[in-house]
């Protein structure tokens, strides 16, 4: 198949969604869409991760179709390929968690491109070694299988089960093994945990679902883009009732937020598709998400990496980042909108260098 343009503007989407979220003048006077859900529900914020773990789903599936379902010998030669990639983007994760003090006794081990690399590793092997079907069906028993773990496993010592904000057996599980080494926001726990990653590589799955069965029936001449929005849809539908028993909630990556984001990516993808790939629509201002598409690693990095260093620079009894935001924004704008302009501004600058990038078509794979 030729390259799916819709598949690296929604990328491209995605990681611009990541910077504008992380990078606000102020999370005080953030738009509420911006900012995540404190606990239980679901913000456009919350959409973000999961949407590019969907979307490494899609890609993977058309870039290792040969692969699907094989034996041993077929997909051997890449092993070592995947595992060099996921080692590298672990790694990358660890430098950006401690970047720039390098404490290396408290990093945080957790984190986005760690969680990518777990993802990406455990999808591959299931994408090699099994059906759509049995990965469907694989799919639902892990999704029921961590409801039942996280609703009714008691947290040990304590007898309680839940899934409340500290007292949860996801909670429990990293404190007992990352001890020292969590988001220093909650100390506690990690959004980015050890159980959670287990749903989230679903996340993964049902895009690589999805991306065989559709890329197929394109090859085929049979695209029916009806019966993948009636699964979109069947998947928010059965979310929202779920939801009534196992609340949607990131940093638990529950079920019922795993179907949400999914079926709303559903929705996202197969609009994008129709309009950018069957319709050959090129708006002007896909141009700006392509860029940060065909470089999406690199522009997440590049991004973190700025914000560190700005906050690490000390100008006038504060950091740079936020002397910057309230010098520049926030002396003259209503607070919400200086808040807002800063991410939009911090993001145009890290464009710079990935539109140069693009233009010189120099594309940095992990």
């Amino acid at each position: 198949m030729n390259r799916v343009f819709a598949l690296d503007i929604l990328r491209g989407f995605t990681i611009v969604g990541m910077i504008l979220v992380n990078t606000p003048g102020s999370l005080d006077t953030t738009y509420k869409p911006l900012l995540h859900a404190q606990w239980h529900g679901c913000t456009f914020a919350d959409l973000i991760f999961p949407f590019f773990l969907f979307i490494m789903g899609l890609s993977m599936s058309l870039s290792m179709r040969k692969f699907a379902n094989t034996s041993y010998s077929v997909h051997k030669p890449v092993i070592g390929k995947i595992l060099k990639r996921t080692l590298m983007l672990f790694g990358i994760g660890l430098f950006l968690n401690t970047f720039p003090q390098f404490n290396i006794l408290e990093i945080r081990i957790p984190g986005v491109l760690q969680r990518i690399a777990l993802v990406f590793l455990a999808s591959s092997f299931i994408l090699f070694r099994l059906s759509v079907r049995t990965q469907y069906v694989l799919s639902g028993f892990l999704l029921i299988t961590y409801f039942l773990v996280m609703t009714y496993v008691p947290v040990p010592d304590s007898g309680i089960t839940g899934i409340d904000t500290s007292t949860n057996i996801a909670a429990w599980l990293d404190s007992q093994v990352l001890t020292g080494h969590m988001w220093t926001v909650t100390k506690t726990w990690d959004p980015e945990g050890i159980l959670s990653t287990f749903p989230s590589i679903i996340s993964c799955v049902l895009g690589i679902s999805l991306g065989l069965r559709m890329f197929t029936q394109i090859e085929e001449g049979r695209l029916n883009l009806k019966v993948f929005f009636i699964e979109g849809f069947a998947m928010i539908a059965v979310a929202l009732i779920w939801h009534q028993f196992f609340p949607i909630n990131k940093s638990l990556w529950t079920s019922s937020y795993v179907l949400l984001t999914t079926g709303i990516g559903y929705l996202i993808w197969l609009s994008l598709y129709w309009i950018l790939d069957i319709r050959n629509a090129r708006p002007k201002v896909t141009l700006l998400f392509k860029s940060f598409g065909m470089n999406a690693i690199t522009s997440y990095a590049l991004s973190i990496l700025a914000a560190s260093v700005l906050y690490s620079i000390s100008v006038a009894n504060t950091n740079l980042y936020d002397w910057l935001y309230q010098t520049l924004f926030n002396s003259w704008l209503d607070p919400y909108l200086a808040s807002l302009c800063f991410a939009i501004t911090f993001i145009a600058i890290i464009y710079l260098p990935i539109r140069w990038m693009d233009h010189k078509k120099i594309y940095l794979k992990v």
